[in-house]
């Protein structure tokens, strides 16, 4: 999975299972995210993407 950003801030990437456990993240400097992970079970899932500028950043997210 993969966040790319218009620059203009920095961007962090989340991603969490249907009880809130933290199963991968990004919190690089950039607004640039990447991470891999396979689910090793059926269920929801939540990607957060968080923008920790004070500006507005456009990005798409990306996933296989």
């Amino acid at each position: 999975m993969a966040v790319a950003g218009d620059g203009s801030t920095d961007l962090d990437l989340y991603i969490l299972d249907a009880n809130g456990n933290l199963i991968a993240m990004d919190e690089g400097s950039s607004d640039e995210c990447y991470v891999i992970w396979k689910p090793s079970w059926t269920g929801n899932f939540f990607i957060t993407v968080l923008n920790r500028g004070t500006v507005y950043n456009q990005y798409a997210l990306v996933t296989n």
